[in-house]
């Protein structure tokens, strides 16, 4: 049974779920770019020592009691990052990952679709590492007012993998934070899941009531989400992608979602 939780990234989406598996009773081991010690708060917030730590990268990928990886930063750093730190040799890698090309540039290989995210990121991984996305399809602020450990008032989020038993333990995981789960086939398949497709985050974002001011709409949007996402509302949304959707995200500094998640991480 997985009982520890590494984190390489805590931004929005890492420390959303390191708070989701505290509360599920995992304990996590965060880490970032920076020294462990500028992770001290997120500790403390987390529930202190007993249930929480901070290391390094290096050493999360090194410590075989830590199975499951959540990686969640930005694509433009992967292949720098993965390789430094082994490949997350044996690790099952949970893979939150979108390519942004106004933040990571423009890579040829998934312009021109060659390769989808998923498969990018597996080029830097090491073959014993077994990767499963998830997560790359709701707006980080959605996940926790998204999440419910009421088996029968869950939201439900594609996942998709190659390798059946890590698949298996990541949806244990997914499940027990509050989120049902949905195969969603292989990494290969999982363009059906990225940026621009009908399943990427708007199923999740919360209608916003009448007459709010925009400052109002900008918190309600970053602390609500939509009534929960069913099984078969997300099978029919992840089969209705056709492939010719625009590769990449976009971000637009005025748009609601941006500025909630701007204020979010401000916060």
């Amino acid at each position: 049974m997985i009982q520890t939780i590494g984190f390489i990234g805590v931004g929005l989406i890492g420390s959303s779920l390191a708070r989701l598996a505290v509360d599920a009773g995992y304990k996590v081991v965060l880490s970032n770019s920076r020294e462990p010690a500028s992770l001290e708060r997120m500790v403390e917030l987390l529930g202190g020592e007993n249930v929480a730590s901070a290391d390094t990268p290096q050493n999360i990928c090194s410590n075989d009691n830590i199975k499951l990886v959540v990686l969640t930063v930005p694509l433009n750093v992967i292949p720098s990052l993965i390789p430094a730190l082994g490949g997350l040799k044996d690790k099952i890698v949970v893979d939150t990952n979108n390519y942004y090309p106004h933040r990571d540039g423009h890579v040829e290989a998934l312009d021109s679709r060659k390769l989808n995210t998923a498969e990018y990121v597996a080029q830097y991984l090491d073959k014993s590492a077994k990767q499963i996305k998830v997560f790359n399809n709701i707006w980080a602020i959605h996940i926790q007012p998204a999440a419910s450990r009421d088996s029968t008032n869950q939201t439900y989020l594609p996942v998709a993998g190659d390798d059946v038993e890590a698949k298996g333990l990541v949806r244990e995981f997914v499940k027990s934070i509050g989120f049902g789960t949905v195969d969603a086939g292989s990494l290969r398949d999982s363009w059906k899941i990225e940026p621009n497709t009908p399943v990427y985050c708007k199923p999740y974002a919360p209608v916003l009531p009448e007459g709010l001011t925009e400052q109002e709409a900008v918190r309600y949007f970053g602390s609500h989400a939509a009534a929960p996402l069913t099984e078969g509302e997300l099978v029919l949304l992840v089969s209705a992608a056709t492939g010719n959707e625009p590769v990449g995200g976009v971000f637009d500094p005025n748009s609601i979602s941006s500025r909630a998640m701007i204020n979010n991480y401000a916060h």
